[in-house]
């Protein structure tokens, strides 16, 4: 009987060793994602996600626009088969404006990824340039539909 607890030991081992790590999501999630042939996640860029996105909404400006600041925003996006975003995690930005931006980001709704004629969810990156009262020549641009 132990010799078979520790064989059973060394092929569940044996099984971790070999899988190959995959990128990690920006929360847990256990659905259907969308993958490359080689079963690699697919994750689109800022430009791609913003010209998936059936639905913007931009982000408010009645705390904003009384704050002078300049940032830019990066956020990991989880998009579900149903073109809603399921979560969402800042990479960078400022801390101070970030409900604002993610209650914004929230509203968003993409155009479902699909694989193998089926929706799935999606991962991307979605980068904004944010800035209020001194922003230089562009003038003022409070805005994430950019």
């Amino acid at each position: 009987m132990k010799k078979r607890v520790q064989l059973g030991v060394l092929l569940l081992a044996q099984l971790s060793l070999g899988q190959t790590a995959q990128p990690k999501l920006p929360c847990a999630y256990s659905g259907a994602i969308l993958r490359a042939d080689n079963g690699k996640i697919i994750s689109f860029t800022s430009p791609e996600m913003k010209s998936r996105a059936t639905r913007k909404v931009d982000v408010s400006v009645t705390l904003m626009g009384k704050v002078d600041f300049k940032a830019t925003f990066l956020f990991e996006i989880l998009v579900g088969p149903t073109g809603n975003i399921i979560c969402l995690k800042r990479v960078s930005g400022l801390p101070l404006a970030d409900a604002e931006v993610e209650k914004s980001l929230r509203q968003w709704k993409f155009k479902p990824a699909e694989m193998n004629g089926r929706p799935v969810a999606s991962i991307g990156t979605m980068q904004f340039y944010l800035c209020n009262i001194a922003c230089g020549q562009g003038g003022r641009s409070i805005t994430l539909l950019n």
